[in-house]
């Protein structure tokens, strides 16, 4: 987990969660009609996009944008490509010494994504009290 996201509270979140007896860390998030939960949500990110409080909406500007940026960031940091699609969750490319292996530890996860930045972006207004 990116040490931003645990500035902004999201540990503390679920663990409140994880008390409440909740099996899902957004309880109220509803898969849409194909079954998936990214579905209802895409949708709704898509009308924040183009509400007023935001304006952001262009053809290139969805929800899966956000994949799109942290690739980029991913690329800025320089590291190597296996550790990129680690963090990523994209595949190898079906090389086979790709299967080789446990993978990276936890810990040298961590420290990779550390690395990841946003310049100039505040989040501050999302962190939990």
């Amino acid at each position: 987990m990116h040490p931003e996201l645990e500035r902004l509270g999201f540990l503390r979140h679920w663990q409140a969660m994880k008390k409440a007896g909740r099996r899902r860390i957004f309880p109220d998030l509803r898969p849409g009609a194909n079954g998936y939960y990214s579905d209802s949500f895409s949708k709704w990110f898509g009308r924040y996009l183009r509400g007023p409080a935001v304006a952001a909406y262009t053809k290139k500007t969805t929800f899966h944008s956000l994949r799109h940026n942290y690739r980029d960031a991913l690329r800025d940091t320089e590291m190597s490509g296996e550790m990129v699609r680690a963090l990523g969750g994209w595949s190898g490319g079906g090389s086979t010494s790709d299967d080789y292996g446990s993978g990276f530890t936890p810990e040298r996860l961590y420290g990779a994504i550390q690395a990841v930045r946003y310049d100039g972006l505040d989040l501050s207004r999302l962190r939990l009290p």
